[in-house]
């Protein structure tokens, strides 16, 4: 049975197939428990982006946007190769409402200026017609690309979430995420002595930023394969 996620691999501006006219137009995307009560609005607000850092962001990442597709709404996973369809199905992702979309990387997602303008054009074409798009900043975008960008995704109501596995985006803060969701894997359970499986993680959730006064916290479990 081959997989439900559609690989796209030339993907320009204005040719994304989900159009954005269908888009429902409240202003929160849904998101699950613990989550409702870590997002300062209860949820993902339209228009604005979220940067999840720490050794568990792309769990994180993927479970914040697990709700919303099961309600109807479409993630683009832009960029992002090492996101398997394994995790997102058991972090509860609708598989039929999730595109990759893949983008060029010769020296790496932080390459040279062609991989950059790359990534742009493929992100602001997702924003045209997905309410949800994982991706990764480039860590040599320039702000005033990566700001058209944002830009986009305030005007279209949808939600940018930049990946950073085991570090801070380097732009995060300079140009304005909302909020940073900080992902640090605490605890391991069921190895004993150095023999047995792993069973379970704990994560430890922190959401801070510029929508976020105070930080919140919350302890997280997402579910592991047996």
């Amino acid at each position: 049975m081959g997989t439900p996620v559609r690989e796209l691999r030339a993907v320009v501006v204005g040719e994304v197939a989900v159009g954005a006219a269908g888009l429902d137009r409240h202003q929160h995307l849904a998101v699950s428990d613990p989550f409702v009560h870590l997002l300062p609005e209860g949820g993902l607000v339209r228009g604005r982006s979220v940067a999840c850092t720490g050794g568990a962001a792309v769990s994180v990442a993927l479970a914040l946007a697990a709700e919303a597709t099961r309600r109807g709404s479409w993630l683009a996973v832009v960029g992002l190769p090492w996101v398997g369809v394994d995790a997102a199905r058991e972090l509860g992702v609708a598989l039929e409402r999730m595109v990759r979309i893949d983008v060029p990387t010769d020296g790496g997602i932080d390459g040279g200026i062609d991989v950059v303008s790359d990534w742009a054009e493929r992100a602001a074409a997702a924003a045209d017609g997905f309410e949800l798009v994982l991706t990764r900043v480039p860590a040599r975008v320039s702000e005033r690309m990566l700001r058209q960008v944002r830009q986009r995704f305030q005007v279209r109501g949808g939600v940018l979430i930049d990946v950073r596995p085991g570090g801070r985006s380097p732009r995060s803060s300079s140009a304005g995420a909302d909020l940073v969701v900080d992902a640090a894997v605490d605890t391991w359970t069921g190895i004993d002595r150095g023999s047995g499986h792993l069973r379970d993680r704990v994560v430890d959730v922190t959401v801070t930023g510029r929508r976020s006064p105070r930080p919140r916290r919350v302890r997280w479990s997402p579910p592991m394969s047996g």
